[in-house]
Order: structure tokens, then sequence, then C-alpha cells
């Protein structure tokens, strides 16, 4: 029996290697119900035109502009897709463009890792991504990264904020996105075309049950209110989801994770010393800090599995070595010197398996710095302060770490 197969949830990165609709991530089978698979050239799963029709009227189609400079074109070594700049160098996008920066958090930047920002007048000028830290592991709410840029770039902006709650309904709502805007061919040669220019869609925004995003559209901005009223960022395309009646965009919540865009265009634009963050059970990535402020709460009682760190310092370089839950210490990690992609940055740990004790050192010290200091929470107290490459926390006793602090000294 002859049937095509149903999708039910995609997200919107445009490969690179193909143009073709791309993967989804989970299908549905349901009894009585036969599921083929349709394949492209490329051999990934393709829509067919019939999955198409019933929402080809609502995708974005929307009209080309260079207003709103702050939405950028990012390419990485594996998709396309789009973003916002929220900082001087930091762009706010979809963690599914960098593969969710599995399984670390964090995804190294590479010669392919760029973003190009358009001037009002066309003029493109592309920046290279220095590395990129992403909250999620899904398409949804928390399908967010935000990538560092090696500088700001020189083509006039304003930084998109984020908006602190939502408007009462009915309201404007406007996205803005580089993906494709139609389809050409037919049948499983169906293939979307139009990506690389910027353009918007305004509607009424009413609580849900829309489409107007399309592959390469991932990572763009929903702003509140019209294109030109310069509203906040109040949504960021995740991907589609299609419950075999109707298809319906996903869209990531960067209200919700306000203080997560705030603190990393914070810490990306200054030269803090020592930035990091920690993955917490339940709780997520916390919000970055710097310079001897803790990383997540004690009071939250659960323990870190994974820390983020880096530094934009001129010929800093950062190692740690964790020891985990039922591994024991693992090999040290250090980072990739700040001239190569303009900081170094490091990521160690193993998502569940709790953190129970860490040594930091700098392989490669800036002028004027001694050192690296560090102290971590456990059981219920500071343990002393710690430096250069000494334990920090518990072996033999499987006793988390429950917050940290570091800093240069």
């Amino acid at each position: 029996m002859s049937t095509k197969t149903k999708k039910i949830l995609d997200n919107l990165g445009e490969a690179v290697s193909s143009k073709s609709v791309h993967l989804f991530r989970l299908v549905l089978a349901l009894p009585l119900i036969s599921l083929t698979s349709g394949c492209g050239a490329d051999g990934t799963d393709a829509m067919t035109e019939e999955d198409l029709s019933a929402s080809h009227e609502a995708v974005l189609n929307g009209t080309p502009t260079f207003e709103r400079p702050e939405v950028v074109w990012i390419s990485t070594p594996k998709y396309n897709c789009s973003g916002t700049l929220i900082g001087n160098n930091t762009v706010l996008t979809a963690a599914h463009c960098y593969d969710y920066c599995s399984p670390r958090g964090m995804h190294d930047g590479t010669s392919s890792d760029n973003i190009t920002i358009y001037s009002r007048t066309g003029n493109p000028e592309t920046v290279q991504v220095s590395f990129a830290l992403c909250q999620g592991s899904q398409l949804g709410g928390d399908d967010l990264a935000w990538a560092r840029l090696q500088r700001k770039p020189t083509t006039p902006f304003t930084p998109a904020g984020i908006g602190n709650g939502y408007p009462a309904t009915p309201y404007t709502r406007t996205i803005v996105g580089f993906g494709n805007n139609t389809w050409v061919g037919s049948g499983v040669s169906l293939t979307e075309v139009g990506a690389g220019t910027k353009r918007y869609l305004e509607w009424t925004y009413t609580g849900g049950g829309f489409r107007h995003s399309m592959h390469g559209d991932s990572g763009g901005p929903h702003f509140s209110g019209s294109l030109l009223s310069n509203g906040p960022v109040v949504g960021v395309v995740s991907g589609i989801h299609d419950n075999f009646w109707t298809v319906e965009d996903i869209v990531a919540d960067p209200v919700r994770y306000r203080s997560q865009s705030v603190t990393a265009a914070y810490e990306f634009a200054h030269d803090t010393g020592i930035s990091y963050r920690a993955l917490v059970p339940s709780v997520g990535w916390t919000p970055s800090v710097s310079n001897w402020t803790q990383a997540n709460d004690p009071a939250n009682g659960i323990q870190i599995q994974q820390l983020n760190i880096w530094t934009s310092r001129a010929s800093a370089v950062i190692c740690a070595t964790p020891h985990m839950q039922d591994i024991g210490w693992a090999n040290e990690t250090c980072g990739s010197f700040p001239s190569v992609y303009g900081a170094s940055q490091l990521a160690v740990g193993t998502y569940g398996k709790r953190l129970e004790a860490v040594k930091i050192r700098l392989l490669a010290r800036p002028s004027g710095i001694n050192g690296v200091r560090y102290q971590v929470y456990v059981n219920g107290g500071w343990q002393a302060v710690k430096r250069d490459n000494e334990i920090a926390g518990t072996t033999g006793q499987s006793l988390p770490i429950q917050a940290i602090r570091i800093m240069y000294y």
C-alpha cells in the first residue's frame, strides 16, 4: 500500500547541503495508518505536495525589507538560520541551529560560523562567531541559543530588547527572517526556494494556531508591534507542528528566559574576566555570571552537572578537570587561544551525572594575572577557596557541587 508519511515536528533551519525540506524530529504512528518514508534526492525525508497544500497559503511569503538591521542571517557548518542582535556582539537564535550545542551546552566557532548583517541600504557585512551557548535540547520553549561574535559589527544597528511580558491579545506581531518563501517542483521533488532575502510579515496575534515560517527562518524573531515600532522580541522561530489537521509554527519563549539573554549579552560585550554558567536539573542552564558571582542558588538543593567557562582576555587560556558521579576524574579540557576566534571557552561535566569536584587552571596567563581562584558550595556550605588546579569539592563521598564562583587573581 502506498501512503504518505505524516510528520509532526520539524526544525526550520535550512541545511547548507540541500534546499529540500529536511527531517522531522518526530514521526507519529497511529493504528490503521501505514507509514512510508518519502525521500528526496539527498536521502533526507521530503514533504509531498499533499502535505503542504493545507498550509501553503499561510506560510511566510512576506515583504522584502532592510529595516531592523539587527535581524541577521546566520551560517553554520550545517544550517542557515536567522537571528537577532540583542547586544553589541550577541545574537539570539534557535539552539537547534547549532544542534543544541550537544552534548556540552556550548558550540565552538569554526571558520564556517558567521553572521551577515545588512545595512538599511542593503550593504552586507560578515562577522565571525566565537562560540554559542544553548539553553534547550528540543524544539519548543527553550530552543534558544546565544552566539558571541568576535567583534561588534560596524554596520549601524540598535540591539533589540527582550520582552518583559506579553501584550494582551489581540496585538500586532511581526516576524522577520531570511528563510524560503515558496516551493518549486512537485511530489518528492518539491523544493523550498527563496532563502537569503530578509522578509517580514505583520499579523494580528490572537494566541496561537498560525503558520508563517519556513526553513531558514529558524532563530528569527517575533517582534511585538509593527516592523517600524521597534518592539521587543517576544518569540523565536523554532519549528512546525503537524497534528494531522493543521500545520502550526512552534515558537521558543525568550520572555521566560529573559535573564539568560540579558546576562549573555552583558558578559559577551564586556571584558569581565572569567564568565561561567551551570547546568542544573529541573532548572536548565543558569544565567551567565562572572568574577566571583555564584552560579546557581544552593537553596535549590540540587546538583550542578555541567559547566561552561569562557574568557575574552587576550592570551588567556583556561583549563578544567571534572570529577563526576560514577565516572571519577575525567581528562583535562582546555579552551582555544583567544587569538583564534576571540575567546577561550570550554565545557566540562556530563549530562545526567553530578559534578562532585573540579580543578581549574590557566594554561596561558594574561599580563598582570597571576592565576585563577575558585570556590564551591557543597553539603550546606562554601568550602575553602582553591587556586590553580587545586581540588575543589569532594571525591568518594557522593556529594554534588551545588554552586560555584570563579575569578582571576
